[in-house]
């Protein structure tokens, strides 16, 4: 596999430990312009699903982003990664994952769960949670399952399924047991956070 971007290859190793093969989509590298995810996840069986990496990149939010501007650059993300899976699975023949990592370990999934699920604003405000929704909603359907690869510890899972087929593949992919085995593996042996972090993030 061609060299990947940090946070691509935390995926790889994170779908590796679940017993998954994972390929480039082919061509990815060399035209970028075509609209595709950037994986293709496979196993012993066969085709298991399509997925794809966004970046949070929120670093300046505790400097002043507003909520609209925070809601806008997830819709754009979901966006973006709606068109690359309609682009080549456009049947839904099998489900749609997209990964997230956050650049600012002060915005993390729980953010991202009411978000999409409509509890709260994601930064805590009610403002423009409505609209938000209206504009971002027919990019919910199309996204089977959210992970958000936190900086340590086990991914959380945020499911949207189009259906109980791909909700009982998925959750079968990702057993707890295997979730908190990677959680396990991947907690810092660091005792101080702040040090943890600056690593992480520079």
């Amino acid at each position: 596999m061609e060299k990947l971007e940090w946070e691509e290859q935390e995926v790889v190793e994170f779908f590796e430990f679940m017993k998954l093969k994972v390929e480039r989509f082919p061509g990815k590298d060399s035209q970028r312009k075509r609209r595709t995810p950037d994986f293709i996840v496979t196993n012993e069986n066969g085709f298991l699903f399509y997925c794809e990496q966004k970046t949070m990149e929120f670093e300046n939010l505790m400097s002043g982003m507003s909520p609209k501007t925070a809601q806008d650059k997830l819709k754009n993300s979901m966006q973006r990664a709606s068109g690359q899976f309609e682009s080549v699975n456009p049947s839904r023949l099998v489900p749609n994952v997209l990964c997230w990592r956050s650049k600012n370990p002060q915005v993390n999934y729980t953010h991202l769960e009411n978000l999409l699920e409509a509890k709260i604003d994601a930064f805590g405000s009610v403002v423009n949670l409505e609209s938000f929704h209206r504009r971002a909603r027919p990019f919910f359907s199309i996204i089977d399952l959210h992970i958000f690869m936190p900086p340590w510890g086990r991914p959380d899972m945020i499911y949207t399924p189009k259906d109980d087929f791909f909700l009982q593949r998925l959750t079968r992919i990702f057993s707890e047991e295997l979730l908190n085995s990677w959680g396990e593996q991947n907690m810092s042996p660091e005792k101080d956070a702040r040090a943890v972090l600056e690593k992480k993030y520079g």
